[in-house]
Parts: C-alpha cells; sequence; structure tokens
C-alpha cells in the first residue's frame, strides 16, 4: 500500500501490526517455526519510515512422516518409483507437506483405490527439539475396477468416437493414469472444449466404477492454431 499513505500514525501501526503474521507465515512455510518479527516507525522523517526487525531462529527440520488408516494403525502404501516429497531429515517446510499428501492420494488412484481420501493430515511442530512430525490418516476405500462407461454432453458425435478413445478395458484394476491418458487424447482430439472423466460407485455391484464421462463439443467448421 505504498501509493495509498495511510491517514495517520495509528492507522500505519495497524498496517504493520497486519503484515507481522504474514511475514510469520511465510517463515514457516520456509522451515523457520521460531521466526520471530517486530517494528519500528519513525514518523519524524517523511514520508515515515518502518524498520521490520527479523529473529529468524534456527531451521527446524522434518523428524518423521507417517500414514496411518482409520484404525490408527499404519498403512502398507501403494508401490512407488520415487521417494515422497517430504523426507525425515529434510527442512520442515510446508509445501512438501501438501505435496506428500497429494502423492499418496494418487498413489492409490494408480493403484486401484479411486475413492481414497485424506480424513486427517496433522502436523506438530516441536520447539525444544525444532522438528516436524506430520501425520497422514487415509482412508483408501475399496479396491476398485474399471467398470461401465456412462457418456453424456455429446450432440453430433456419436459415443463410439469416445469409447474406441478409452486407455483402459472394462474388468481391468482401476488405474488414474489411464483415466487421465484418456482425457487428454479426447481433449487432442479438437473436438471438444472440455473433458470430464469420474468414478462413481456401483450400489449393486461392490468393487466397479462406473465411469461418467461429461464432454462438450466445440463449435463445428473451426481453426485452431
Amino acid at each position: 500500500l505504498e501509493n495509498r499513505p495511510p491517514p495517520s500514525d495509528e492507522a500505519l501501526r495497524r498496517r504493520a501490526d497486519r503484515d507481522l503474521p504474514r511475514l510469520a507465515n511465510a517463515a514457516h512455510s520456509l522451515g523457520y517455526w521460531g521466526a520471530q518479527f517486530s517494528y519500528n516507525i519513525d514518523t519524524a522523517q517523511h514520508p515515515a519510515q518502518v524498520q521490520v526487525n527479523v529473529a529468524p531462529g534456527p531451521l527446524y527440520h522434518v523428524a518423521s512422516v507417517r500414514v496411518l488408516g482409520p484404525d490408527g494403525e499404519p498403512l502398507q502404501l501403494p508401490p512407488r518409483t520415487s521417494p515422497l516429497p517430504l523426507r525425515p531429515g529434510e527442512a520442515a517446510r510446508t509445501a512438501p507437506v501438501v505435496a506428500a499428501e497429494n502423492a499418496l492420494l494418487a498413489d492409490y488412484e494408480n493403484n486401484g483405490h479411486p475413492f481414497a481420501k485424506v480424513e486427517k493430515r496433522e502436523v506438530v511442530i516441536d520447539h525444544h527439539a525444532h522438528t516436524m512430525v506430520v501425520t497422514y490418516t487415509i482412508t483408501p476405500g475399496p479396491a476398485t475396477r474399471f467398470g461401465a462407461v456412462a457418456i453424456s454432453g455429446l450432440k453430433d458425435l456419436n459415443p463410439d468416437y469416445v469409447e474406441r478413445r478409452l486407455r483402459w478395458q472394462r474388468g481391468e484394476t482401476y488405474d488414474a493414469a489411464k483415466v487421465e491418458e484418456t482425457r487428454r487424447a479426447l481433449i487432442e482430439s479438437g473436438l471438444f472444449s472440455t473433458v470430464r472423466i469420474t468414478p462413481e460407485p456401483e450400489p449393486d455391484n461392490p468393487g466397479v466404477a462406473l465411469m461418467h464421462i461429461e464432454a462438450t463439443e466445440r463449435p463445428r467448421r473451426t481453426v485452431g492454431v
């Protein structure tokens, strides 16, 4: 708000008070969970000078990462080809905490569990040991296979056109990567402006996902570059 000076000294102090938590959040995101911020304002100068004082403190590190089931017991994780984005010993930054959660869900979705969900994410900061412990509680959901396909949104195209471009076979173990490949193939055909593919449990057939494909056709006789 440099170009909008506050109407009074007190208003400037209120601005500074609001900025300190933002700075603290930025420090936490980089792993400095004990960082302290304060400010001094010199109103004798014109314009007033604001000095922010930073005491970053030590860099915190990840002590452990746990993945539990809804019963509180450790989960056996699906196979993956690379380590999780969040690993013990690394700086206790916040971005890898979210990235690891997304990676865990993707692992389950790519290995037959499209309805997996994170029930809880718990981050505990130990200011004495300068460490962070992260615990994810995940409900994997049932092992699921690809089921029937329901296509909606088509006006001029035959549904067979879409079905011929599916990257999965009915009865195969659910794999979110194949779903994304199908969505990309349909978009890259140039015939659709949007394509959305979502699995839905079949009430009368446990372990099978009904695949909904909702596509919006692009206007006909157009040229794309």
